[in-house]
């Protein structure tokens, strides 16, 4: 029981770690420098691959994730995600392409924090809250960073837009949250 905590711990930091991801969609080869594509399709790997634990329990699964978690790691070492380029201006098309991958961010924590509490409900396990709850404040800043070039160097209804995301967060985190805490 020890390792199988000890490797839901791992997941957890995986789940907080992946909630930063998001996907390159560049369709018209903008420039947006974030390092989304490679962390994205690691994030879709490890939620792919917690979805299974979730299904199996199987501990070779579980190790896979932890495998995956720590490629991921190294990835989000070295992204440039949280980097000054936000400090950029950006074209419109650009802060479109971002604020959308942002959504996806969301999206895709969202989803993950669910799938923990599932593994919390049916297995009666402890999570690293406090790891989640890191990365939680972390993509509120990342969010409010955006508002904040938007608003410099775009137009208040794309600050507004950013705000909105926030908001959005706030009301699906604190639930979650709360949940994997108890």
């Amino acid at each position: 029981m020890r390792c199988l905590s000890t490797i839901c711990l791992l997941l957890a930091a995986a789940t907080a770690h992946a909630g930063f991801a998001g996907k390159q969609v560049n369709p018209a080869g903008m420039s947006v420098p974030l390092g989304y594509d490679l962390i994205y399709k690691k994030l879709v790997e490890v939620n792919s691959l917690a979805h299974e634990f979730q299904k199996t329990g199987s501990l070779s699964s579980a190790y896979q994730v932890v495998v995956t978690e720590q490629q991921l790691e190294k990835l989000f070492e070295n992204s440039t995600f949280q980097c000054t380029a936000l400090q950029r201006q950006f074209t419109p098309d650009e802060a479109k392409l971002l604020f959308g991958q942002t959504a996806d961010i969301v999206k895709q924590f969202d989803d993950s924090l669910h799938t923990f509490i599932t593994l919390k409900e049916k297995y009666g396990l402890v999570f690293n809250a406090a790891g989640i709850e890191s990365r939680i404040k972390g993509l509120e800043d990342h969010v409010d960073r955006l508002g904040d070039c938007f608003k410099a160097h775009l137009s208040d209804e794309m600050a507004k837009n950013a705000t909105a995301v926030r908001e959005q967060i706030d009301k699906l985190f604190a639930d979650a949250y709360a949940q994997l805490k108890n």
